[in-house]
C-alpha cells in the first residue's frame, strides 16, 4: 500500500521540500513520541509540520511533496561514493558549528540545536557531516516498531526472545509483533542490535544520552531534547549518499546504502514467527479497510493512538541497503524459507505513488489505550524478493534504480539460462538469469537481461526497448550468444524488430551504475 498524510498543510499542487528533521518529544493526552519536520516552500519559507515519530523511515531530507505525499526522493543535493579509511575520527556537534548557513541555511534555534556526527579521515582528507537522526533512520529506522523501541529503556524481549550458540543467532519473535512486518532486512537488523557489540553500543546509546541530559541539562523539561547517535560502524566503510558539498566538507542529506568490511560475529540466523492470535471476532461498525495496490494508507498526523497492531496496514517504502563482507543465512524456521544476505524471488511491482482510488486513515503512533484508528507498518518493497546470490549486484542496482526514479514499475523474474546456450554453466553449476521488465509513465516496455558473473565471465548487458516475453528472451539466449559465451551483434543487427542498446560492465560503484541504466533508458526512451 502507498501512502500520504492526513491534513496536509499545504495548498493543492504546491511543492514542498523537505528540509530539515527535528527530534522527537511527547505530546497529547495519549503521549504520543511526536516530531516536526520542516518543509521549504517555492518561496523560500521554512514551515515546520508536525509528524508521528514513527514516520522517520519514510522521510529524507531533499524528498518533495505535493498533495500530501512525495512525488520525488531525490530532488536536492548530489550523489557522492565516500570510502572511509582506518584514519578516520568523529565529534558529535550542533548543527550551529558543523553545517555553513551559506551551505545550509537552517535559520532558527530549533534547528541548528539538532546534533550532527563530524567525520574526519586524516588520509583522504575529507570531513563529512551527517544529521543525527539520518544516522539513526539509516542504521535502525527501518520501520515504526524500531524508532519507538529505541526510545524506550532495553525491552527488546517484550518482541523478541534471543539466544547466540557459537556461530548461530537464534530469534523467538513475540505476540506483540504481527508476523506480516517479519523479513530477513528486520531480523539482520535485530541480531546486528543483540549481537554485535557495536551496534549494541549504538543502540543503547541513543536512550541513555538522552535520559542523561533529562536528569542533568535538561532536568523538568518538556521540550525537545536533541537526540544523540554514535554510528556503531564506519572506519573501512564505503558509503553512498546524497548530500551538498561545500569546499571540502560534504552536507549528507540522505545515506542511501553502505558497505562494510567489518565481519558479523555470525554467520546463520534462524527466526521463528510468533503464534497467530486467537481472539474473539466481533463485527466492526466503521469502514471496512480497503486493501490493493491503488489504495493508499493516509497517515494521521495527531498525537493519538491506534487499535491492537495485530494486523497492521503495510505500508511499502524502499529501505536503506545495507552491504557487509561477510555472507548472512537467514532461515525462517516457521515457513522452512531461507534467503542469503542480500537475496530478496518476488516481483518488485509498481510506482510509489500511482492512481489512487481511495485511501484509508492508519496510525504509525506508539500502542495505548483504545484506539479507533487502524495501525500501520513499514515494510520493504521487494520484503519477499529472492535470487540467486550471484545476482546480489544487480538485485541491489534495481532497488538503486527504483529510488532513483520512483515514476518506473519494475517487475524481477529469474531462470535457469537454458542448457542448450554456450552460456548454460557457471563454473559446473547452472547459471542463473534475470529478466527486470520496467515501464514508464507512458507506458513503455523496457527489458534488461543480466547474468550471473560470479565466475569472471564477461558479457554486456542488453537494454531492450521492443515488446519482450520468454519465447523470445529463450530465443535471445540460445540462438544469439555464440561460444564461448559472447552476445552476437550481428544477428541483432540483422533483427530490424528489435531495438536496444548496450550497457557494458565496468568497475563502477553500484550507484553509478544504476545512474547509468536510467541515463540510457531516458536516452532511448
Amino acid at each position: 500500500m502507498n501512502y500520504s498524510f492526513d491534513k496536509w498543510p499545504f495548498k493543492k499542487d504546491e511543492s514542498a521540500i523537505l528540509y530539515w528533521l527535528r527530534s522527537p518529544r511527547m505530546k497529547g493526552n495519549h503521549k504520543q513520541w511526536m516530531m516536526e519536520a520542516v518543509f521549504k516552500t517555492n518561496e523560500g519559507i521554512l514551515k515546520p509540520v508536525t509528524m508521528p515519530w514513527g514516520a522517520l523511515p519514510a522521510l529524507r531530507l531533499g524528498m518533495e511533496f505535493k498533495n500530501k505525499r512525495p512525488v520525488r526522493i531525490n530532488n536536492v543535493g548530489k550523489h557522492f561514493k565516500i570510502r572511509f579509511s582506518e584514519n578516520v575520527s568523529f565529534n558529535v556537534e550542533e548543527a550551529a558549528r558543523s553545517i555553513s548557513p551559506k551551505a545550509y541555511p537552517l535559520k532558527n534555534r530549533d534547528n541548528l540545536q539538532e546534533l550532527c556526527v563530524v567525520f574526519f579521515d586524516n588520509t583522504n582528507k575529507i570531513t563529512v557531516v551527517v544529521p543525527c537522526l539520518e544516522l539513526l533512520r539509516f542504521f535502525f529506522g527501518f520501520n515504526k516498531m524500531l524508532c519507538h523501541q529505541i526510545l524506550q529503556p532495553f525491552d527488546m524481549p517484550d518482541i523478541v526472545l534471543a539466544e547466540q550458540d557459537k556461530d548461530k543467532v537464534l530469534l523467538n519473535f513475540q505476540q506483540p509483533v504481527p508476523s506480516s512486518i517479519i523479513n530477513p532486512m528486520l531480523v539482520e537488523i535485530i541480531a546486528r542490535i543483540l549481537f554485535d557489540q557495536s551496534w549494541t553500543e549504538s543502540w543503547n546509546h541513543v536512550y541513555c544520552a538522552r535520559e542523561n541530559k533529562l536528569e542533568s541539562t535538561y532536568k523538568n523539561f518538556e521540550g525537545v531534547i536533541p537526540l544523540e547517535f554514535l554510528p556503531p560502524v564506519f572506519k573501512n566503510c564505503s558509503w553512498d549518499v546524497r548530500g551538498i558539498q561545500d569546499g571540502k566538507r560534504i552536507l549528507v542529506l540522505e545515506i542511501m546504502g553502505y558497505r562494510n568490511d567489518n565481519p558479523a560475529p555470525f554467520k546463520k540466523i534462524e527466526y521463528t514467527r510468533p503464534k497467530p492470535i486467537r481472539r474473539i471476532v466481533r463485527k466492526w461498525k466503521g469502514k471496512k479497510i480497503k486493501t490493493g495496490g491503488g489504495i493508499e494508507g493516509k497517515i494521521n498526523r495527531t498525537p493519538v493512538t491506534h487499535k491492537k497492531p495485530y494486523k497492521p496496514v503495510l505500508l511499502k517504502i524502499d529501505m536503506p541497503i545495507h552491504s557487509h563482507s561477510n555472507v548472512l543465512i537467514i532461515e525462517d524456521v516457521t515457513r522452512g524459507v531461507r534467503y542469503i544476505t542480500a537475496g530478496r524471488g518476488k516481483p518488485i511491482e509498481g510506482p510509489i505513488n500511482p492512481t489512487n482510488t481511495g485511501s484509508t486513515l492508519v496510525s504509525l503512533n506508539d500502542e495505548g489505550g483504545k484506539g479507533e484508528i487502524q495501525a500501520a507498518e513499514f515494510v520493504p518493497f521487494d520484503e519477499d524478493l529472492e535470487g540467486p546470490n550471484g545476482l546480489k549486484d544487480f538485485l541491489l542496482t534495481i532497488r538503486l534504480l527504483k529510488k532513483l526514479a520512483p515514476e518506473l514499475a519494475i517487475s524481477v523474474f529469474f531462470n535457469k539460462v537454458p542448457i542448450q546456450s554456450p552460456l548454460a554453466f557457471c563454473g559446473s553449476m547452472r547459471r542463473d538469469y534475470v529478466w527486470a521488465k520496467i515501464k514508464n509513465l507512458n507506458n513503455q516496455e523496457i527489458s534488461i537481461i543480466e547474468f550471473d558473473l560470479s565466475d569472471g565471465h564477461g558479457i554486456s548487458t542488453p537494454i531492450i526497448f521492443s515488446p519482450v516475453d520468454q519465447r523470445l528472451i529463450y530465443k535471445l539466449l540460445v540462438y544469439y550468444i555464440v561460444r564461448p559465451g559472447n552476445w552476437d551483434k550481428q544477428k541483432f543487427k540483422r533483427n530490424k524488430e528489435l531495438k536496444l542498446i548496450w550497457a557494458k560492465h565496468t568497475s563502477i560503484d553500484l550507484v553509478h551504475w544504476a545512474e547509468k541504466f536510467l541515463r540510457k533508458i531516458k536516452v532511448s526512451a
